[in-house]
């Protein structure tokens, strides 16, 4: 896209958007209760007698499944993998209903047990929030969301309001929005609004970086390191206004179509891609991302900066204390520091910090993750990374060679000089703590205005824990990696 095509559009999105709002309309077709049970019982009859064909009829065409990232067909594949390895004895328990423009939001949980397990074992409990589409006379899945039961509490359907008071913040959706109680898995918090009347989704997530910055630089590294490496902005990231003694900063683009060896799944992408970061505290951060087709996404527009404008953090008995306070006051990390020493009960090791060095606990869920600091002067940072037995973790190499990447393109570049990086082994490195043999990865990068960076990867097993230690270089990148020198003999096994 041109410059000149490129101003046209962002000047289109800020004036259309004011006059586009949803039309009132015919009232829209609500399921009853025992219509939706009576859907339920039948797709699990067809999963448990494995008629798959039948099954794939009770699914819309347009299917897209953006959590498990799947067509209808692809759905059905996993459906019967589900069959192979599970067994589904009873219908699942309808927990919650919602209803918008004809289109319900259906959360449902089902004990599901391992075909491996014997008959005396319970099984799991899967949450799922199926998107139903009941305009016609039969409903027809649009959508599956993997969901969590505990923030059904947290949604008022009737006056579009989300209060999570375990983190002290609520927001409010306009009407016409299918909310999503979503699994947050990766997120401090994760709550979806649909709009699938428009084919569009408004994400909100709550999340801890791992990396200091602007919000501005902090959507940019966000955006390089997901799907939006070759976007293209409608505008440049800007500020944006929300509530005072925030920081906040949206971006518009238009994302590339994907090639054709990559079509496969990849549905529910969206054309445009709209996000704004917000900060209440300079550090726990507010994510608001709207995906949706070309042709609707002004109509959705005006939705996605209502429900970012109305992010509020509630009362708390300390006007002053910082969010990122409130959160680590209610979880383990948070009483991991005992003065100068790091002692979480999850991690098979503590750290004794060193003179000058602050370390910060970062809010997570599937891995425990340590942020140490060196010193103010130098930005340097470094990542004790542990993840638990049976973890699923990337690759190392293509995990650093990725990070040096983003954080060059977010935080020092304005062009990230691809001379065929190639990572590096040093190793291997024998720990001064235990003796054990670790593997060492480095990667250098340069920037075209003459930045080099040297990112180190160190990587080793701690009993049944994989453990990782990452260097994120700052302003002397070329004397980052002493602090790993003073670090590795601080760090200890737990007795």
């Amino acid at each position: 896209m041109t410059s000149g095509r490129a101003l046209i559009r962002t000047h289109c999105l800020l004036l259309l958007s004011l006059f586009l709002a949803p039309g009132a309309g015919p009232p829209a077709p609500r399921l009853e209760d025992d219509k939706i049970s009576a859907f339920f019982k039948r797709h699990t009859r067809l999963l448990r007698e494995r008629r798959f064909a039948e099954l794939q009829a009770l699914y819309s065409p347009d299917f897209c499944s953006s959590d498990f990232q799947a067509d209808r067909a692809r759905m059905m594949t996993i459906w019967e993998r589900l069959a192979d390895s599970t067994v589904v004895d009873s219908a699942p328990m309808v927990c919650s209903t919602a209803q918008a423009r004809g289109f319900h939001a259906v959360t449902t949980c089902q004990e599901v047990k391992s075909r491996r397990t014997t008959n005396a074992d319970g099984g799991d409990i899967w949450c799922l929030t199926y998107v139903l589409d009941a305009k016609d006379q039969e409903p027809r899945i649009v959508s599956i969301y993997e969901a969590d039961e505990d923030k059904l509490a947290r949604i008022d359907a009737e006056q579009r309001i989300y209060r999570a008071e375990p983190l002290s913040y609520e927001l409010r959706w306009p009407d016409g929005l299918l909310p999503i109680p979503c699994s947050s898995s990766t997120f401090v918090d994760r709550l979806v609004l649909l709009d699938p009347a428009r084919g569009a989704q408004i994400s909100l997530t709550l999340f801890d970086p791992s990396l200091i910055g602007s919000t501005e630089q902090l959507l940019r590294l966000d955006l390089r390191s997901s799907r939006c490496v070759d976007c293209s902005f409608l505008s440049a990231p800007e500020a944006f206004a929300v509530e005072p003694g925030w920081s906040a900063t949206l971006a518009e683009l238009e994302l590339e179509d994907p090639g054709p060896e990559q079509e496969s799944g990849r549905c529910g992408v969206g054309h445009y891609l709209g996000c704004i970061y917000s900060s209440p505290d300079g550090r726990s951060l507010f994510a608001a991302e709207l995906t949706a087709p070309e042709d609707t996404y002004l109509a959705a527009r005006g939705g996605w900066l209502e429900v970012a404008r109305s992010i509020r953090l509630l009362e708390s008995e300390n006007r002053d204390e910082p969010l990122i306070s409130r959160l680590l006051r209610g979880d383990p990390s948070g009483q991991a520091v005992h003065g100068s020493k790091y002692d979480d009960a999850r991690m098979p090791v503590t750290i004794d910090i060193p003179p000058g060095w602050s370390v910060e606990p970062l809010l997570r869920t599937l891995l425990t993750e340590v942020r140490l600091r060196p010193s103010r002067e130098d930005s340097t940072i470094l990542l004790l990374r542990c993840y638990p037995p049976h973890s699923q973790i990337d690759d190392p190499e293509q995990m650093l060679e990725r990070a040096a990447e983003h954080v060059c393109r977010a935080f020092c570049c304005r062009e990230y000089l691809k001379k065929n990086p190639q990572i590096f082994a040093k190793g291997p490195l024998s720990l001064p703590f235990s003796g054990s043999q670790a593997t060492r990865l480095s990667i250098d990068v340069q920037c075209d205005n003459g930045v080099r960076q040297r990112h180190v990867l160190i990587g080793w097993t701690q009993g049944d824990f994989r453990m990782q230690l990452q260097l994120v270089p700052g302003n002397d990148g070329a004397r980052s990696v002493r602090w790993l020198e003073e670090i590795l003999p601080a760090i200890h096994p737990r007795d």
